[in-house]
C-alpha cells in the first residue's frame, strides 16, 4: 500500500516510516499540510492512504483533512490522536475517516483495512519517476 504520513516530528516519522516498511508498504513521509497536499495533487506516488498524526497540528488539520477528503475520495484517511474533541471525532467519522487512538500498532490496523477494502484498495506498486526513465545511450 502507498502510505503518507504527515507528521510534524522528524523523528516520529521516522520510526512511523520504517513500521511501516517493515510490513510491505511504500512510505511517503511529509511535515506540514502544505507538503502533503502537493504530494496528493502531483499523483505520481498512487497515494492509497493518508496518515495524519494531529498531534502536532492545529484544528486546521481536521478541516484540512475533510476538505482533501471531499476532493479524493478514492483515498482512505486515518488520523491518529491522543486527545481529540469528541465533535472532531465524530465529523471525522461521519465522512469516512477513521480516528485511531495513540499510541498505534499499524499491523492489525492495517490487515483490518486490507480486508474490509480488498476491492476498492488494491496494492498498487509505487513506480519511480526516475528509475522509469530511458538512460542515456540505451537502445
Amino acid at each position: 500500500m502507498n502510505i503518507l504520513i504527515i507528521e510534524d516530528s522528524q523523528p516520529r516519522s521516522a520510526s512511523t516510516c520504517l513500521q511501516l516498511q517493515a510490513l510491505g508498504h511504500a512510505v511517503f513521509p511529509v511535515y506540514d499540510l502544505i507538503a502533503a497536499q502537493h504530494q496528493i495533487e502531483a499523483g505520481t506516488s498512487r497515494i492509497q492512504l493518508v496518515i495524519l498524526d494531529q498531534d502536532g497540528f492545529d484544528a486546521q488539520a481536521i478541516a484540512w483533512i475533510l476538505a482533501v477528503k471531499a476532493q479524493h475520495p478514492e483515498i482512505h484517511y486515518w488520523v491518529l490522536a491522543s486527545d481529540l474533541p469528541e465533535q472532531e471525532r465524530r465529523a471525522l467519522q461521519m465522512v469516512g475517516v477513521a480516528v485511531h487512538p495513540k499510541p498505534l500498532l499499524f499491523g492489525p490496523v492495517l490487515d483490518r483495512l486490507r480486508r474490509r477494502h480488498a476491492q476498492r484498495a488494491p496494492v498498487l506498486p509505487f513506480v519511480d519517476p526516475a528509475l522509469s526513465r530511458p538512460t542515456e545511450g540505451a537502445a
